[in-house]
This record gives C-alpha cells, sequence and structure tokens, in this order.
C-alpha cells in the first residue's frame, strides 16, 4: 500500500515537473521580454543559454499565479497553467496526507 502511494508520489511530482518545464520553454520561446524580466530562470532539464540557476531559485519562492502572469497572454500556456495549477494543489493536499499515513503505517507495522 505504501509502495503504491509512494509511486503515486512520484507520478505527481514528475508530472509537475514536466509541466514547469513546458511553461518555462513556452516562455523562452514566445515572451522573451518576460522570460529576461524574471532573471532568465532555466529549469531542471530545459537549460537555455543565459540562464540562471538563482533565478530559478527566486521564483520556486514565489506563488503559482505571480510567477506566470505572462501565461495569461498564450492560450496553450494558459491551458498548461490551469493544469500546472490542479496537479499543485493535489500535491500540496496529497503530501498533507501521504506524510501522516506513512508514518503512521510504519509504526503499526513495527
Amino acid at each position: 500500500m505504501i509502495i503504491l502511494l509512494f509511486f503515486l508520489y512520484i507520478l505527481l511530482s514528475l508530472a509537475l515537473i514536466y509541466l514547469s518545464e513546458k511553461l518555462l520553454k513556452i516562455q523562452y520561446l514566445s515572451d522573451r521580454k518576460s522570460w529576461k524580466e524574471d532573471g532568465c530562470p532555466r529549469g531542471m532539464i530545459f537549460n537555455p543559454k543565459g540562464s540562471s540557476i538563482t533565478a530559478c531559485w527566486r521564483l520556486s519562492f514565489k506563488k503559482t499565479g505571480d510567477k506566470y502572469k505572462w501565461a495569461l497572454n498564450s492560450v496553450e500556456a494558459s491551458k498548461y497553467l490551469s493544469l500546472y495549477q490542479k496537479l499543485a494543489n493535489i500535491f500540496l493536499w496529497y503530501t498533507l496526507a501521504f506524510v501522516p499515513i506513512s508514518f503512521l503505517s510504519i509504526i503499526f507495522s513495527a
């Protein structure tokens, strides 16, 4: 049971990484001005020339709505952003439920 929950958690994490990479690539290709205003962030995989890991770290502390304002101008980016926000909420609630369940199962299985 715990292994299945952990596997789902990993899949959800990978989906969020994929969507954030996709949004970053769309921003870089279609809205270079906002990409530069954000400090030229890079992703885990998408790493364009002139990108900055510190900009990526700075953006990671912003709320999702604040760091993707540029995406509202693009139909494709808006679609990915909507899915990203839904999955991020699921990830948050899954984390809040998964961690206590994991600890309880470890405690009571011993």
